[in-house]
């Protein structure tokens, strides 16, 4: 899968970024992020782990998981700061009808 991400943010500096998975857990360069990779692996058939690394260290750990009806994805960001310490926060995607 290929997956590309274009945004601007409120300052309207835009940014556009990508990676290709094959879900088998291997690190894949980010095209448009210096020094950065991303790995995505299966756990089940609702849920992905993905693994990003920037200058050779992860950095940030995705849980992203599919409700059974298929409408909702929930993420769990888990991202360690340059002091060592977790920090969690969530994110939840519901499917425009």
């Amino acid at each position: 899968m290929r997956i590309t991400v274009e945004s601007t943010n409120s300052e309207g500096r835009e940014s556009k970024w990508g990676y290709v998975t094959l879900f088998d857990g291997e690190f894949m360069d980010v095209e448009g992020q210096e020094n950065s990779k991303t790995a995505v692996e299966i756990v089940d058939d609702r849920t992905n782990k993905i693994s990003n690394m920037r200058n050779g260290q992860v950095n940030q750990i995705i849980m992203n998981v599919l409700s059974e009806d298929g409408n909702i994805i929930d993420n769990e960001y888990i991202r360690t700061g340059p002091d060592g310490e977790q920090r969690v926060s969530r994110a939840v995607y519901r499917r425009k009808n």
